[in-house]
């Protein structure tokens, strides 16, 4: 699992240009869809860091960590991950693959700037929704929920939902028959 971090991000968890991989190979399905924006904001003077998903751009938080969160980050995205999907009803197993699949997670740079662009937008509706930050809990489990069902533009493309392109994903690669439904992975 690749997850391709802002410069505030990099910072904070102190790696060096040396220990990056590179972006490339990820911007193609099935490949983006194992690869993740990351970036540390502020939302309402408190610090979080936040997940895009590359292929759908669903969004995880992770708000207020700790110093000794970031010695743990892989632990944290892992669960950070599995309890978004989990909140979606994504059956265990589906989940369990996903992360087998999506393999040891390893960091870079961002790998363009609409990439960059749209992880903004998620920060956006992040803090349009921040009254549903729970202050007691490290892994946004509600927040995801919402913004997963904001409609997403790009280009001259209809819109989608993230949720609805999460499911279709996880369909494709994890559905039981040629069918692909939705249904085999909930």
């Amino acid at each position: 699992m690749l997850i391709q971090c802002t410069k505030s991000l990099l910072d904070q968890l102190g790696i060096k240009n040396s220990d990056l991989h590179s972006p490339e190979g990820h911007e193609q399905f099935p490949n983006s869809f194992m690869a993740w924006h990351a970036n540390f904001v502020t939302i309402d003077r408190k610090k979080a860091i936040i997940l895009m998903n590359n292929e759908t751009r669903y969004s995880i938080v992770i708000y207020r960590p700790s110093k000794k969160d970031f010695s743990k980050i892989n632990d944290l995205i892992r669960e950070a991950i599995i309890t978004a999907l989990r909140m979606e009803g994504v059956r265990k197993e589906v989940i369990e693959a996903y992360m087998e699949n999506a393999g040891v997670i390893t960091f870079s740079k961002t790998a363009s700037r609409s990439m960059v662009a749209k992880m903004n937008i998620a920060v956006r509706e992040i803090e349009f929704t921040q009254e549903y930050l729970d202050e007691n809990s490290r892994i946004q489990r509600y927040i995801s929920m919402i913004t997963g069902r904001f409609i997403q533009l790009s280009g001259n493309d209809p819109g989608f939902y993230p949720i609805e392109k999460m499911l279709e994903c996880l369909s494709l690669i994890y559905g039981q028959d040629d069918l692909e439904a939705v249904e085999d992975v909930l």
